[in-house]
């Protein structure tokens, strides 16, 4: 099971075994966890037009975290 911790040092994420990895902020779900994505949803019987409808699930990038690990290159 991954973790998350904010302290005051910043964000850290462990994938088990009390190891601990400096992260940032996901980018895609500004850390929230989740993200807004569109649905199409076509006509049919009861209406006579389709339209786009939003729904909100997990962030993939951040597997619903807010964070994900930083890289190497990332300051």
């Amino acid at each position: 099971m991954i973790a998350l911790k904010r302290d005051a040092t910043g964000i850290w994420v462990s994938p088990g075994h009390d190891i601990w990895f400096e992260a940032k902020e996901c980018s895609e779900c500004s850390g929230t966890g989740e993200v807004e994505f569109d649905v199409p949803r076509p006509h049919n019987f009861n209406r006579d037009v389709g339209y786009i409808d939003t729904e909100t699930g997990t962030c993939e990038n951040c597997d619903g975290l807010g964070a994900i690990q930083k890289d190497d290159d990332d300051e």
